[in-house]
């Protein structure tokens, strides 16, 4: 009679036949042992979706310090807003109210010497009709609030991992840090020469240069590269 061997589950204590390498353990396990570890993995992922889920939420509910002192700001700035308004407001008010009572001195002292005359009576309404086209023609100009990106500086870092460099290129300590590219090559200044590079970083032509160097690009439509120099264009 034939006889046929199998190959063991490598667990420890299991008897099963080996159906496949586990991605996770690289071992060789059964079928039982690849479905354990494969709902192990699927768990595992599980819990890192609730733990992004936990984050969102926290950023929802606007409890991170970055929000909480971006509330305090923009509630400190309302407030010195509100302030300008108010002081303008008032300054307009005050000035227009000591005109109106000075006017109204003047009526009261003229009727108290009855000292009224038609020329008196007539120069006061032309003074109330001045004050009244004032308060509602009164020439302003409001200059937009600008607001400065800059009044509020955030700094942080990259979370996700960058990949890695796989390749240098060592410039002089003279050489203008621009550069440009295509599918094929990069053109660099390293001086004194200007330098095209294949996909490797290898030299495969350059040309002194001594210019100076505002920008370099890549123009598809030319299909060239394009050199920007202080004085010319260099195509």
């Amino acid at each position: 009679m034939a006889s046929f061997s199998f190959q063991q589950c490598n667990i420890s204590s299991c008897t099963h036949e080996v159906f496949a390498a586990c991605e996770c353990c690289h071992l060789n396990i059964c079928t039982i042992h690849i479905n354990e570890h494969s709902n192990q993995r699927n768990a595992q992922f599980t819990s890192l979706v609730d733990e992004i889920k936990t984050l969102t939420n926290r950023i929802s509910s606007f409890e991170l310090p970055f929000l909480v002192n971006l509330e305090q700001w923009r509630l400190e700035s309302q407030r010195i807003l509100d302030s300008f308004c108010n002081e303008k407001r008032q300054t307009f008010l005050k000035n227009r109210i000591e005109e109106l009572d000075r006017l109204r001195l003047i009526v009261e002292d003229l009727v108290r010497m009855q000292d009224t005359t038609p020329e008196n009576i007539n120069e006061i309404k032309t003074l109330i009709h001045q004050i009244e086209q004032d308060l509602t023609h009164i020439r302003f100009n409001f200059h937009p609030l600008i607001i400065d990106e800059n009044l509020i500086v955030q700094f942080s870092q990259d979370l996700l991992p960058c990949a890695s460099s796989h390749r240098m290129i060592k410039l002089t300590t003279y050489s203008y840090a621009v550069l440009a590219s295509n599918t094929k090559h990069l053109l660099v200044h390293r001086d004194p020469n200007l330098c095209l590079l294949d996909r490797q970083l290898t030299i495969i032509k350059q040309t002194p240069w001594p210019l100076d160097i505002s920008d370099i690009c890549w123009s598809s439509t030319l299909d060239r590269f394009i050199v920007v120099t202080l004085v010319v264009v260099e195509l």
